[in-house]
C-alpha cells in the first residue's frame, strides 16, 4: 500500500512539473493574429514584439507557474512606448505592490524596475494608461532579473513549460507553445532486407 502510495504521489509531481504553464492575458492586439501576441514578450527574440489596439487603457497580465524570487524587471519597448504605466506585482493575488509608476516617460528606452520588497513574485500586471505616440503599446522582450524566460525559470528548475497566449474576453482558443529542451534524434539503423525463399516446388525458368 505504501508503494502504491508512492508511485501515485511521484506520478502526481511529475505531471505538475511537465503541465508548468506561464500565461501571457493582454487586453488586446494589433491585428488578430500571431505576430502581435502577448506571448512574444517572454520568446526570447528581439525581432517578435506584442501590440496593442491604437488605444489608451491597455494591459498585459502575467502568470508565471509559482511564485519565485524576482530582484527585476526589464522592460524593452518598440517605438509604441507607454508615457504612463503601472507596474503591480503579487505573490498570492491576495496584496497586490505597487513597483513603477512612470507619469511622463519621455522615449522608447528600456525600463529596469527593481524589486525591493523581500517577497516572490507569481503575478505580474503591467497597465498601460496613456500611450506616447498615435500607436498602440509594444514591447519586445521582458525580461526577469536580466534573463529572458527561458533562462529564468531554468534557473528555478523548471525546463519544461507551457507559453500561453490570451487576449481578455475574446471567444477564441489560446495560443499555446510548449518550451522544451530536446536533444537531437540519432538515425535509426536500417533494417536489413529478408532473403527471399524459395520453395522446392517452385520451377525455375532460365533464358
Amino acid at each position: 500500500m505504501k508503494l502504491y502510495a508512492i508511485l501515485l504521489a511521484f506520478l502526481f509531481n511529475a505531471h505538475v512539473l511537465l503541465a508548468a504553464e506561464v500565461t501571457v492575458t493582454v487586453s488586446s492586439k494589433e491585428r488578430d493574429i500571431q505576430t502581435f501576441d502577448g506571448g512574444k514578450v517572454f520568446d526570447g527574440q528581439m525581432q517578435s514584439r506584442w501590440s496593442s489596439e491604437f488605444a489608451d487603457k491597455q494591459f498585459l497580465k502575467i502568470v508565471l507557474p509559482k511564485a519565485l524570487p524576482i530582484k527585476t524587471i526589464e522592460v524593452i519597448w518598440e517605438n509604441s512606448y507607454a508615457k504612463h504605466y503601472k507596474v503591480k506585482i503579487s505573490e498570492d493575488k491576495k496584496g497586490w505592490n505597487l513597483i513603477h509608476n512612470n507619469k511622463n516617460k519621455e522615449s522608447n528606452s528600456s525600463d529596469l524596475i527593481q524589486i525591493k520588497k523581500d517577497k516572490n513574485t507569481r503575478y505580474i500586471n503591467l497597465e498601460f494608461i496613456k500611450r506616447a505616440t498615435p500607436y498602440g503599446f509594444s514591447i519586445f522582450e521582458i525580461k526577469l532579473n536580466g534573463k529572458i524566460l527561458k533562462n529564468f525559470l531554468k534557473e528555478h528548475g523548471i525546463e519544461d513549460y507551457e507559453l500561453i497566449s490570451i487576449v481578455e474576453g475574446k471567444d477564441q482558443n489560446s495560443n499555446k507553445e510548449t518550451q522544451k529542451e530536446t536533444k537531437p534524434k540519432s538515425p535509426s539503423p536500417k533494417k536489413e532486407s529478408a532473403p527471399i525463399k524459395i520453395n522446392k516446388e517452385d520451377k525455375l525458368i532460365y533464358i
